[in-house]
């Protein structure tokens, strides 16, 4: 699975509709393929199609921001609504880890 696009110097991850330890893995290496082949100093975490997540994918949103927080760069979250919002303010994401405020 593909979840990953280069947009100039922000890498978009378009999110599956659960994120969970199944997912998270996968998502996790291609993730950080794409930073250490590209340009990208941004990570974009669209969640416009996602419905569940569970502690492995906020994990997922805190290991990459560790990552690219180490490299200079910024993490995003994009399309974030109802419950995914609730899980962000509950874990404390939403602290560390912005909104997208631009279109992509």
């Amino acid at each position: 699975m593909k979840f990953i696009r280069q947009d100039g110097d922000i890498l978009i991850v378009m999110l599956p509709e659960e994120i969970d330890h199944h997912q998270t893995p996968e998502l996790a290496e291609q993730i950080d393929e794409a930073l250490l082949n590209g340009t990208a100093d941004k990570i974009v975490f669209d969640f416009a199609k996602t419905r569940f997540m569970d502690s492995s994918g906020v994990g997922l949103l805190v290991g990459r921001y560790r990552k690219v927080q180490g490299l200079g760069g910024q993490v995003f979250v994009y399309n974030v609504t109802g419950h995914m919002a609730k899980i962000l303010q509950l874990s404390g994401v939403e602290k560390f880890i912005g909104k997208y405020e631009g279109t992509i």
